[in-house]
């Protein structure tokens, strides 16, 4: 393979990376001319991160961080939206968290746009509000796999100081007055992967839901 030109080889590493970063890592122990190839900025956006903490050991977790800012300079959406949500939460650096997952989800990342759904929820701006209200329900049908995938970035976050999120907890009120499920369905449901009552509820509804849900994924030292 590394007989062949190098833009040949990044591309079938980015389709390695795209699929398995754990392949990724073995490509770059086989040869130097590999790894150095490793580098190049279509590989870094395209590689899947969804496993990154379990390639690298706990005693390496540097490495990850140093990997995932590698990849971030390379508009990996993933390394973007993640950055996003640890610079909303942990480091109170809203700005950049808010830019940086706009720009993952200028690039079709669901997550990054349902994350700066909640950003826009909990501002305690009405305008805001009602942009965050349409991004939620615009990802309607992907809203369990955002769910998913919010959760894993908060509950891997080590302390979490941006207590900002409390203080303007929104509520939204239900748009159809007499519309009992949507009174009833967002308060019981309790499984963050049941999407079976999302098509029951009005805009409203469905935003309280998604609201409850994000409060649960934080610590209590935070909630409390």
């Amino acid at each position: 393979m590394v007989s062949l030109p190098n833009d040949m080889v990044a591309e079938v590493l980015a389709r390695v990376a795209a699929s398995s970063i754990t392949d990724l890592c073995s490509c770059k122990l086989s040869c130097n001319s590999l790894r150095q190839i490793a580098k190049d900025k279509d590989v870094l956006q395209r590689v899947s991160l969804e496993k990154v903490f379990s390639v690298f050991s706990w005693h390496r977790r540097k490495d990850a961080e140093k990997f995932l800012i590698e990849c971030q300079n390379s508009d990996n959406p993933e390394a973007l939206f993640h950055a996003g949500v640890v610079q909303w939460l942990r480091d109170v650096r809203v700005e950049e968290g808010i830019e940086n997952l706009e720009r993952a989800a200028s690039l079709s990342h669901k997550g990054a746009a349902y994350a700066l759904g909640i950003i826009l929820l909990c501002s305690g701006d009405e305008a805001c509000k009602q942009k965050g209200m349409k991004l939620i329900n615009d990802l309607k049908s992907k809203l369990v796999d955002c769910r998913r995938k919010l959760r894993d970035v908060v509950r891997m976050i080590f302390g979490i100081r941006n207590d900002n999120i409390l203080r303007n907890k929104p509520t939204f009120y239900c748009m159809q007055v007499r519309h009992k499920k949507c009174m009833i369905c967002p308060w019981k449901a309790k499984d963050y992967e049941d999407d079976e009552v999302d098509n029951l509820l009005c805009e409203g509804c469905r935003c309280n839901r998604e609201i409850k849900f994000f409060h649960e994924w934080l610590p209590q030292s935070i909630t409390s």
